[in-house]
C-alpha cells in the first residue's frame, strides 16, 4: 500500500511544489521514496532551489470522498485565519488547492 501511495503521489507533489514556489524543488529527507503518513495525509519536504534554500511541505490527504473540497476550503480559511495573526511556530500557509485534479494539497512552510 505504502509503494503505490508513493508512486501515486510524489510526482504530483513535486509538481505543486514548483508550482507554488515558482522554482525547482528538491525532496528532502527521503520523502520522494518514504513520505511521512499519517491517517489522513501524506506529505512531502522539498527544499527550493532559490537563493534562500526555502523549505516547504506538501500535504495530500490520501483518501478523497465527497466533502475534501469543502475541508480543504475550510480549513485553508483556518491556516490564513493563523497566518494573519502571526501566531509563530506554526505553519505557514503557501498555497492550496481543493481542486480534485491532480489531487487537492496543502502548501506550508
Amino acid at each position: 500500500m505504502v509503494e503505490s501511495l508513493v508512486a501515486h503521489f510524489s510526482p504530483i507533489a513535486h509538481q505543486h511544489a514548483i508550482q507554488v514556489s515558482g522554482h525547482p524543488c528538491i525532496f528532502l529527507y527521503d520523502t520522494d521514496t518514504r513520505p511521512f503518513l499519517g491517517g489522513e495525509c501524506v506529505i512531502f519536504a522539498f527544499e527550493v532551489q532559490n537563493s534562500a534554500k526555502d523549505q516547504i511541505g506538501i500535504r495530500m490527504k490520501h483518501t478523497l470522498h465527497q466533502s475534501t473540497a469543502t475541508e480543504i476550503e475550510e480549513e485553508a480559511q483556518n491556516l490564513k485565519a493563523i497566518k494573519k495573526a502571526q501566531i509563530s511556530r506554526l505553519p505557514v500557509l503557501l498555497g492550496y488547492s481543493a481542486s480534485i485534479e491532480p489531487h487537492p494539497f496543502f502548501a506550508l512552510s
